[in-house]
């Protein structure tokens, strides 16, 4: 009888350390497995791609602690619309923010145009987004971009408050270093509006900076960099503000690749100032100063033609002239086009035996420029790439700016 009841308490006892210990041990490797398998993995692509509306994969995920996920080689977005990739980031969620930190990551022409999109995303998904993100990266660098210097500590907070959603990305360095501020306002009635604020103190590549804002018709070259300052609004697509800037080791040749006559070498870009209302350029200062490369007979009698430009002496019979200064500044307004030459003798462009070409006397109507950039034969229309990126942009004349008129070519 006394070893029957021990025999039964045995049995008792082991079916108890089944169910209360070897059970709930099973279910916890069970979930350590399927948290690190591919299952989870798909789940958490899809639900990362279905925010971002962007092609998302990911090589691994783990958790080392509760509310943190560790996910190594992701990338987002497709080879054909860019991609960024990240060996490693840290997710941290709780119930009112979403945390991202990354180490490092580059930020070549394509990687840019996603993470404006991202940011594009953001401002509007007001119905997607309820919680608020903050990314931290240790560096930002520019790939192949060798005139750029990489961002330091460089912070993205996407905060969103009743009526408005905003981005604004700072980085640490000398002069309170760089700080951009992007915000989608909605009025009382309705009507959205968009504004934009951004002070650049660090020579960043040029070229991710037109990629980003989807300037395809603007190629700055791989080693070109742009610093400067923004205030722009955007009211029904129409945009309108000021900016300045410097663009160092621009690259003529790409940047004049799509028009009929072109200059190569490389040029330093400066605008004191650009103010943009409705749409249009109505006032610009800037000057362009390059030390040498070579420049297009053709370019420059169109130069003469078109522009009134003065021709200082008998241009050579080459297609291409070498060119060993090339300095002017130039007005742009409603009144017109003012240049003034800053090379030797107050030359527009002088090669080695001295000035080539000279300002023109007086104002020219703005819309010359159009003309210089097309084709021979199809100067009024926009019939070509050139003309039609120009004319939508510069000033309409006051009624009593000069008239255009046509010299033969």
């Amino acid at each position: 009888m006394f070893v029957e009841r021990s025999a039964g308490r045995i049995r008792l006892v082991r079916r108890l350390f089944v169910l209360c210990g070897l059970l709930p041990l099973i279910a916890l490797v069970a979930a350590a497995v399927w948290r690190q398998g591919a299952t989870r993995r798909g789940g958490l692509e899809s639900r990362i791609a279905a925010a971002l509306s962007l092609p998302v994969s990911i090589g691994s995920v783990t958790d080392p602690r509760p509310g943190v996920m560790l996910l190594r080689d992701v990338v987002i977005g497709a080879a054909g619309g860019g991609m960024v990739s990240l060996s490693q980031l840290r997710i941290e969620e709780s119930a009112a923010e979403i945390r991202v930190v990354v180490d490092a990551v580059e930020c070549p022409p394509d990687a840019a145009r996603v993470f404006a999109r991202l940011a594009r995303t953001w401002l509007e998904g007001e119905y997607r987004f309820r919680r608020d993100w903050v990314v931290d990266c240790g560096r930002v660098g520019w790939g192949e971009a060798a005139g750029a210097i990489p961002l330091e500590q460089v912070r993205v907070e996407c905060v969103a408050t009743a009526g408005a959603r905003a981005v604004r990305l700072r980085t640490s360095g000398a002069g309170g270093g760089d700080d951009v501020r992007l915000r989608r306002l909605r009025d009382d009635d309705g009507a959205v509006r968009h504004e934009c604020e951004a002070r650049i103190e660090s020579p960043v590549a040029a070229a991710a900076v037109a990629r980003g804002l989807d300037l395809a018709g603007a190629p700055a070259g791989r080693d070109a960099t742009f610093r400067g300052e923004a205030h722009l609004t955007c009211t029904s697509g129409v945009w309108s503000g000021r900016c300045t800037g410097v663009v160092t080791g621009l690259d003529l040749g790409q940047l004049t690749a799509g028009l009929p006559d072109g200059v190569d070498g490389s040029a330093t870009l400066r605008v004191e100032q650009a103010e943009v209302r409705d749409g249009r350029l109505v006032d610009a200062r800037f000057e362009c100063r390059s030390p040498g490369g070579t420049i297009s007979r053709r370019l420059l009698a169109a130069c003469i033609d078109w522009l009134g430009c003065r021709p200082l002496r008998a241009l050579a019979a080459d297609d291409d002239i070498p060119y060993r200064d090339m300095a002017w500044s130039c007005r742009l307004g409603e009144q017109g086009l003012d240049l003034v030459g800053l090379g030797p003798q107050a030359a527009l462009v002088a090669d080695d035996a001295g000035p080539l070409l000279g300002p023109p006397i007086g104002t020219m109507p703005a819309d010359r420029l159009a003309w210089l950039v097309s084709p021979p034969g199809l100067p009024v229309v926009p019939a070509s790439p050139g003309t039609g990126l120009l004319l939508p942009w510069l000033p309409i004349p006051n009624a009593g700016a000069a008239p255009s008129a046509r010299i033969g070519r």
